[in-house]
């Protein structure tokens, strides 16, 4: 069964608009979806910024750590246990 009335010229102009419509689309949405999944760099860090980890036996410096101010509560000590939660 073929189509009752087949005039190519004005399929073809028709046809035109959406067919570009639809090019744009892909042309947009490939590469933002290629964005969204792309692997994120990583901000690196320059390993000669970077201060070493102070080694066992040793103590952290305690420059720029502020002292708990009234109303803070102490950390626990160990072998202490947390107080149990309010109601």
């Amino acid at each position: 069964m073929s189509a009752p009335q087949t005039n190519i010229e004005k399929q073809k102009k028709r046809h035109r608009g959406p067919l570009i419509g639809m090019a744009f689309v892909v042309m947009v949405a490939v590469p933002l979806f290629l964005l969204w999944f792309a692997p994120e760099e990583e901000e690196g860090v320059d390993p000669e910024m970077v201060e070493p980890l102070p080694t066992e036996g040793t103590t952290p410096p305690t420059e720029g750590i502020a002292p708990p101010t009234e109303g803070t509560p102490a950390p626990p000590t160990e072998g202490t246990t947390p107080p149990p939660p309010a109601p």
